[in-house]
């Protein structure tokens, strides 16, 4: 029987699903994992409990992850496309009608549409712990991180071509750092604070870009 720590170094997938029920069993792993992380946290959970959990052997897991973290990884990449279509979609937007009203509506919506993600899936928290504490998942994150920001950048230079590329750069670098993290630190902290914190972050988001359009 394949051992947890079989393949420690590696998160790429073992087998990308095809068929239907192939897609089908690789969801309720995800399903499954993202439901017990949630509950016990990533570092008490085994491969061989979601399985169970999952109801199937073992084995059918290891046919598509090769460890936890690539199940970690496959969620976090889940959530980070969704975010990363929103954000294709606004800019679009953005960039056919760069008026104070959509710069406010764009930071709104992208803004709104993380806080739900976060709420409605709270195990993202652990999620987010497990990426940070593994350099692979944390290159990784580095390397989205910057994909966004160039996205940002591209759009606000069709709009403003005169701008510093470098200094938008690191702009929308800053932003969406502070979005995450701060979105991610109230849903840590006491309700009550939530709703402001959120306000807060979308008058300082549409402050930043309005500096650079």
């Amino acid at each position: 029987m394949k051992s947890e720590t079989m393949h420690p170094t590696t998160t790429d997938l073992t087998r990308i699903p095809q068929q239907a029920r192939s897609r089908e069993k690789f969801d309720a792993i995800l399903a499954e994992a993202l439901r017990l992380i949630h509950e016990k946290g990533y570092e008490h959970v085994s491969v061989r409990e979601i399985a169970r959990a999952a109801g199937m052997p073992i084995a059918s897991v290891y046919q598509y992850f090769p460890n936890k973290l690539a199940i970690v990884r496959q969620l976090w990449e889940r959530y980070a496309e969704t975010l990363t279509k929103l954000l294709a979609s606004e800019l679009a937007t953005l960039v056919s009608d760069p008026t104070e009203a959509t710069r406010v509506r764009v930071i709104n919506d992208v803004v709104d549409h993380m806080v739900a993600n976060h709420r409605d899936n709270p195990a993202f928290l652990e999620i987010w712990r497990a990426v940070d504490g593994a350099p692979e998942l944390r290159a990784l994150n580095r390397e989205d991180s910057l994909r966004v920001a160039e996205a940002v950048t591209s759009a606000i230079l069709t709009v403003r071509p005169d701008a510093d590329r470098l200094s938008t750069l690191s702009r929308a670098l800053i932003a969406g750092e502070a979005a995450s993290a701060t979105v991610k630190l109230a849903q840590e902290l006491p309700a009550e604070l939530r709703a402001p914190i959120y306000e807060n972050l979308k008058l300082l988001l549409v402050s930043m870009l309005s500096d650079a359009m």
